[in-house]
């Protein structure tokens, strides 16, 4: 097959007809996409709903004869810290400002603050996701703003969630990443063989909690904030999470918490 013939679709309903060779990369596509719509896409999204990574060639990605791929078009985002503030640019670029020690200065890693999907933020540093899966933070070291140690490890990140002081990353895979202050969820080496198949993560002030896709929840950090659950066993079948500054709510069947 020399190329593949696709459909590029805006969620306002417009849609563009383009031809590439299974070997061109989602990145190309969404440059060649983004050129003709005359805007800037932060995504693309596949016809079965999977974010596509920028990386990948049409042929890894699945992407098939007459498929409609999603664009997201790309709007200015701002997330902050108790100090500083961080905005995504229509053109994927950041800009930061506010106390350098809480994320307001990013000059250091602004060369790689490119095609920018998604910014979290601790209570003093940033973490952003790229298009090609990757992750940059910045800010104070302590809470999040240092990734150096798990930087292998974060490509084909697809989610980022925040307590105040750490970061924990999803992966594609649906295996979970985490950095920043130990204590508030920074390390999650003790849960880390459960960590399979995970589907969102929510926050507390000091810990996270995990659901997999088979309904069952782990939880990690500050015991304070809900990083030890008491009722193991009834943290199954478990259809949502949702997390307060305290702590954690899980949502069973039946409308039973």
């Amino acid at each position: 097959m020399s190329s593949i013939e696709l459909r590029v679709a805006l969620l306002s309903g417009e849609q563009i007809a383009i031809a590439r060779p299974p070997q061109s990369t989602i990145g190309e596509l969404r440059e060649v996409a983004q050129k003709r719509f005359g805007k800037s896409l932060g995504k693309l999204v596949s016809a079965v709903g999977t974010l596509l990574l920028e990386p990948d060639t049409l042929l890894q990605a699945g992407v098939k004869e007459n498929d409609v791929i999603t664009g997201i078009v790309q709007d200015v985002a701002v997330a902050a810290t108790r100090y500083a503030f961080a905005a995504i640019r229509p053109n994927g670029t950041v800009v930061s400002w506010g106390c350098r020690r809480h994320g307001g200065d990013c000059r250091a890693v602004q060369d790689h603050l490119q095609n920018v999907q998604q910014i979290q933020a601790t209570d003093c540093a940033f973490a952003a996701i790229l298009g090609d899966g990757s992750v940059v933070s910045w800010g104070h070291p302590d809470g999040g703003g240092n990734s150096s140690a798990v930087r292998e490890d974060l490509h084909g990140v697809s989610y980022v969630q925040a307590t105040s002081a750490a970061f924990a990353a999803i992966k594609v895979d649906g295996s979970v990443v985490t950095w920043g202050s130990p204590i508030d969820g920074g390390n999650c080496a003790a849960v880390r063989d459960q960590l399979r198949n995970v589907q969102c993560i929510q926050s507390s002030f000091g810990a996270f909690a995990a659901l997999r896709e088979d309904g069952r929840v782990v939880t990690w950090g500050d015991t304070l904030f809900g990083g030890r659950s008491d009722v193991p066993d009834e943290l199954q079948g478990v259809l949502q999470v949702f997390g307060h500054e305290h702590g954690f709510v899980a949502v069973k069947a039946l409308g039973r918490c």
